[in-house]
């Protein structure tokens, strides 16, 4: 549930069950849906300039969701000018107690970052430096970290009729007192290491004059120092008015390791949804196909009939039927679903407005 009550935005996602065995087993739709998100609650509202926020991150009773945040005080200054000369500040504090493996561990963080900006006639030149100041507070893990950076980003756009493209360019040099093996790791503050580095990041946006939309974005790290690549991300995203084609990608350059890929193809038109895609995750062992169709009825009924093919098993290994009926407020939903082991199905009544909130996409993680 999200919600904004004037200038304060309350948002909570929260799930629990007693064995996550027979939520998967009886609930697998759900759970796929659901799996590998944190539970989540958090406030945030404007504080003078910047925005205050309150937020607590639970596991949900997944084992590799092995950090949580209980809770997490964080206030964030967005790019702010400083007088009249175009040099952007901002400034992240962030006051977390992080639960990791049966431990408590305080974290301070002070995130200091200066940003000059010059549009020439070709592209935009934007030099920055920044530093972080990080206390661990625990009497057993009592250390300072203390990172700076420096580096000079370069962008530019090239535009037609229909098509824009946005490459960016980054160098920067990188210092910390902690190397990454001495440190607990808890988000990308322990994992910086010392060294020199080029970024890109290239971008593409379509705006056609047929009603075609969307863009696909390459993002890569490469370390000079070590000469290794990190890993390459992609994403897009391209939809008309029955179409849409959208995938997140991320591929292991050095390991020549595949790790997360959810790829989609579906077509709505009047009545009818179709939609097929690959789903794969080298973490879960999850590889296959799902598909799915879903037609409206007359008198506010719909269905779905819906399969998760298994690459690795060459089988169907789960099969959903579901129907809805909407009655006044409510909403009516029942689904009969089988795997190679169990079959099972359910009854749900819930107020219709819990369907105006759109599911995660599958798999994604919370940051």
């Amino acid at each position: 549930m999200n919600k904004n009550f004037k200038e304060t935005y309350f948002l909570i996602d929260w799930r629990w069950m007693y064995d996550n065995k027979f939520f998967s087993d009886f609930f697998k739709e759900e759970f796929l849906k659901k799996s590998k998100m944190y539970n989540y609650f958090s406030i945030i509202r404007p504080a003078g300039k910047g925005i205050f926020g309150i937020t607590i991150r639970e596991n949900a009773r997944e084992d590799i969701l092995n950090v949580e945040k209980v809770p997490e005080i964080r206030y964030f200054l967005p790019y702010y000018p400083l007088a009249s000369i175009p040099v952007y500040f901002t400034y992240d504090f962030r006051f977390t107690n992080f639960y990791k493996e049966k431990e408590n561990y305080l974290r301070i963080l002070n995130d200091f970052d200066f940003t000059f900006k010059k549009n020439f006639d070709y592209f935009t030149l934007k030099p920055y430096f920044s530093l972080s100041a990080i206390n661990y507070l625990n009497s057993d893990f009592n250390k300072f970290n203390f990172i700076t950076e420096t580096g000079i980003n370069f962008s530019s756009i090239f535009t037609n009729r229909n098509i824009s493209f946005i490459p960016s360019f980054s160098f920067y040099t990188r210092t910390v007192n902690q190397k990454p093996e001495n440190l607990i790791k808890f988000d990308e503050f322990e994992e910086k290491n010392n060294g020199n580095f080029f970024g890109i990041n290239l971008k593409w946006d379509l705006n056609s004059e047929t009603d075609l939309t969307g863009d696909i974005e390459i993002e890569n790290e490469y370390d000079i120092g070590r000469n290794s690549f990190g890993n390459i991300f992609l994403k897009y995203e391209f939809e008309n008015k029955r179409f849409k084609v959208e995938g997140d990608n991320e591929y292991d350059i050095e390991n020549k390791l595949y790790k997360f890929g959810v790829n989609s193809i579906s077509y709505e038109k009047e009545k009818y949804k179709f939609s097929i895609g690959t789903r794969f995750e080298n973490e879960s062992d999850t590889s296959g196909i799902e598909t799915w169709f879903e037609q409206k009825l007359k008198n506010d009924w719909r269905y779905r009939i819906g399969f998760f093919y298994d690459f690795d098993s060459e089988k169907l290994t789960n099969q959903t039927y579901e129907i809805w009926k909407n009655i006044h407020c409510l909403t009516i939903d029942f689904r009969i679903s089988k795997d190679e082991k169990n079959f099972s199905f359910y009854v749900f009544v819930l107020p219709s407005v819990f369907f105006e909130n759109k599911w995660q996409r599958r798999f994604e993680k919370w940051k």
